[in-house]
């Protein structure tokens, strides 16, 4: 299960369309956190700056503003305004994310954003941090790279590496430790940091445990996060043992001949190792269609 959360950073600009007047979103009711920045007051406000460091040298001094991303002065977006520096930035959720709950109510999780890179970038990324619950309470001033999160979702590139980040940190719950679990690199997004245009950035996760991610509502990865994250959640269902030796007097042979064994008189050599019931019938209510194995709807993971 991943920890709760107490804090998320989420960006919502929706940017009109040519010629079509400028109108806010309509924010859904059932958001934790959603902001379609209808203010430049909203840094101060909704949005508190870090003053923490980074590897305890260089600060989070990178600085922040919100103005207009296109040529409707009323369309506002989060900017980041120094080049090769640290920026960081967060804002409260409006209540606790409980993902057990998430799961009894059989309903998604979503994180999505619009990020638009005005100039081209060559190292850096933009991608959320959805803090995780912890005993120390937290503050925008101290939130930093070392700030325990639930979620990391977003690009990030350096060179010709381009992708968008999803890690989870998972907690053990034999020995309490916390992991990072890494989704597999998505496709290639060179485009996205070059081209100038806004795109939407979506995380999706189902009750299920399965996960897809999207650019611009077009899916660029899927998978679960039992299996399809690195080191993967569920171990293995078998687990070498290094200290293990065979017997000094250990045979390879998977089988062994008898030496006793004859064949019966009757045997035919040229006869098929099956042979068909020429007499078989289908029942009349067999499902051709249906799969081999069918799920046990009343089946229930064992609390451990």
């Amino acid at each position: 299960m991943l920890l709760g959360l107490i804090a998320i950073i989420v960006i919502l600009a929706i940017e009109a369309q040519e010629n079509e007047p400028f109108q806010l979103p309509t924010l859904n009711g059932n958001a934790f956190f959603a902001d379609p920045f209808a203010s430049q007051e909203s840094i101060g406000s909704t949005w508190g700056l870090s003053s923490s460091s980074k590897d305890g040298e260089s600060k989070f001094d990178g600085r922040w503003s919100v103005e207009s991303n296109s040529a409707n002065p009323d369309d506002l977006g989060l900017v980041v305004k120094d080049k090769a520096k640290h920026h960081a930035i967060s804002a409260k959720v409006n209540k606790k994310v409980d993902f057990s709950e998430l799961h009894d109510a059989q309903k998604q999780f979503v994180v999505q954003y619009e990020v638009k890179y005005q100039d081209s970038m060559e190292c850096g990324g933009s991608y959320l941090k959805l803090v995780a619950e912890s005993e120390t309470e937290f503050t925008s001033e101290s939130f930093n790279d070392k700030s325990l999160y639930s979620i990391m979702f977003g690009p990030d590139k350096c060179g010709l590496d381009s992708k968008i980040h999803f890690i989870v940190n998972y907690k053990n719950s034999v020995n309490g430790k916390v992991e990072e679990k890494h989704a597999k690199t998505s496709s290639n997004f060179k485009e996205m940091f070059s081209d100038g245009n806004s795109h939407l950035i979506s995380l999706v996760l189902d009750y299920d445990g399965s996960f897809e991610i999207f650019v611009d509502q077009n899916s660029v990865n899927s998978g679960s996060l039992l299996t399809d994250m690195t080191p993967a959640i569920n171990p293995p269902a078998e687990i070498d043992d290094p200290s293990d030796v065979k017997p000094s007097d250990w045979d390879d042979k998977e089988k062994i001949p008898d030496p006793m064994a004859t064949k019966p008189e009757d045997w035919d050599e040229e006869a098929p190792k099956f042979i068909e019931d020429t007499e078989a019938t289908m029942p009349e209510d067999w499902l051709e269609g249906e799969e081999e194995y069918v799920p046990d709807p009343e089946a229930d993971k064992p609390e451990e």
